[in-house]
This record gives structure tokens, C-alpha cells and sequence, in this order.
């Protein structure tokens, strides 16, 4: 199977980084700066480009069945991604707390979709297929 863990590193590392980010207040500007800088690499975690489109296809090809859960799946990320976006967009316009919040919701629902992921994959390669972990 070809797709690789690397997209999720990235995902889980912004996931980590922005978790201690939203905690922690040493000065409003920085502490800005480093949650839109964590949010960034949200995005870029997020984007196509880190995810294995040739597994996307595979994937695809050895699950046919699961391909309306896949494209779901798809655009879920792009949600997430666009979230992303709009969140470093309007940072500095919101207040602390409320950036904090919207920070944390987003990061829960984006672990939401790792775990979808996962269980998509699961699905299609373990239960379908009958591989093993």
C-alpha cells in the first residue's frame, strides 16, 4: 500500500504544537504569531499535496465500494484545510480566548478526521481485503 504515515507526522506534529501554543500566553504577539504560524502548518498538513493522491487511488481501486466514504473524506479535509485558512485570516481580528476556542474546536474536529481516516482504511484494507495488522 502506498500511502504513508508522513501526511498524519505532519497533522499530529501542528495538532501538538498549536495544543501548547493555546495554552500558553508569554505576549499576545507572539503568542499570535506562533498560532498562526501553528495553523499554517495545519493547512499544509491538510493540503493534497500531503496526502498520497496515487494511494487515494489505490485505495479506490481495492475498495470500490468505500469510494462515497473516500470522496466524504476528501472533501471533510478540504473543510478542515479552508477552517485553517479563514482561522490565520482573522486571528488577529479575534480575541485571545476566542481564537484559543476556535483553535481547540478545530483541532478536535480534525482529529475526528484522522480517526475517520483510519477507520476507513481499516475498513477497506483489513476487514475488506483481509489483511493483517
Amino acid at each position: 500500500m502506498s500511502i504513508t504515515a508522513l501526511p498524519f507526522d505532519r497533522c499530529g506534529v501542528a495538532i501538538a504544537k498549536l495544543e501548547v501554543d493555546i495554552r500558553t500566553r508569554p505576549a499576545e504577539r507572539r503568542w499570535r504569531d506562533a498560532v498562526r504560524e501553528g495553523l499554517t502548518a495545519l493547512r499544509e498538513a491538510l493540503s493534497p499535496n500531503n496526502y498520497n493522491a496515487a494511494g487515494a487511488e489505490e485505495l479506490f481501486r481495492d475498495a470500490p465500494r468505500l469510494a462515497r466514504a473516500i470522496r466524504r473524506i476528501g472533501a471533510e479535509r478540504e473543510q478542515l484545510a479552508s477552517r485553517a485558512d479563514a482561522l490565520v485570516a482573522i486571528g488577529s481580528q479575534l480575541s485571545p480566548a476566542t481564537l484559543a476556542a476556535s483553535v481547540r474546536q478545530l483541532l478536535d474536529e480534525v482529529r475526528q478526521h484522522r480517526r475517520r481516516v483510519s477507520d476507513l482504511l481499516h475498513e477497506a484494507y483489513v476487514v475488506d481485503i483481509g489483511g493483517e495488522m
